[in-house]
């Protein structure tokens, strides 16, 4: 398979490969590589797309449609309700990193300073190819713990990131397996934390790679 992207006066070809394999389904054909390394599509697109691409993710539920990628200038984000926060550089740099300051369940707000491997600022990688939001065990528990104290309530978890806080549906906090259960959509880890592509569904999501910002939108992303 090579991949051929066609622009006025130009044609690049960023890499074929042969015998391609991996967890793919029929409907599925590969794996798009939108990390900040040199290797990846974004990077090899360069100033063709002024380093900004964005995503609108679908829930899990709609079978029958697919979510959207914009590159370019049709990827930036903009509007009512639109909130950004810094990209902050670090190693290695194929991730994408942001700082999360907390995340609050209810009125309990629950500081967020890192994990072994990444504090400070960019403490968690944000990251369209993890399905769960993965977080430091001792964290993740006292979170467990404040959701649990609210499992009754219409109460729901928002994230509060660098200059921006928003607030979470039960679509980005959970997943429906079977009628009588439900499971939350974070877990535990030692290394590192993860903001994973639940806690991303319906929002449209623009990334500029060469301000360093990242935007978020609460969107219906079956009509965006």
């Amino acid at each position: 398979m090579c991949i051929v992207w066609r622009f006025r006066n130009a044609i690049r070809y960023p890499g074929c490969g042969h015998n391609n394999d991996g967890t793919f389904n029929e409907k599925t054909s590969g794996i798009i590589g939108l990390g900040g390394g040199e290797v990846s599509l974004i990077s090899q697109l360069g100033t063709s797309i002024a380093g900004k691409f964005s995503y609108c993710l679908l829930p899990i539920s709609e079978t029958g449609n697919s979510s959207r990628l914009n590159f370019g200038s049709s990827a930036v984000v903009s509007g009512p309700g639109v909130v950004s926060t810094p990209l902050v550089k670090k190693s290695p740099d194929t991730f994408y990193y942001i700082t999360l300051e907390a995340i609050s369940v209810g009125t309990k707000r629950i500081e967020f300073t890192g994990s072994p491997t990444g504090s400070g600022e960019g403490n968690i990688i944000i990251d369209s190819g993890t399905t769960l939001t993965l977080l430091p065990s001792e964290f993740y528990s006292e979170l467990e713990s404040a959701v649990d104290s609210h499992i009754n309530s219409t109460k729901v978890e928002g994230p509060q990131f660098t200059d921006t806080d928003f607030e979470l549906k039960s679509l980005n906090t959970s997943v429906l397996v079977s009628d009588k259960t439900i499971c939350f959509a974070f877990s535990s880890i030692q290394d590192f934390a993860i903001y994973g592509n639940i806690a991303q569904i319906n929002f449209l999501i623009g990334y500029d790679t060469g301000n360093q910002t990242i935007t978020f939108k609460p969107t219906d992303c079956s009509k965006n």
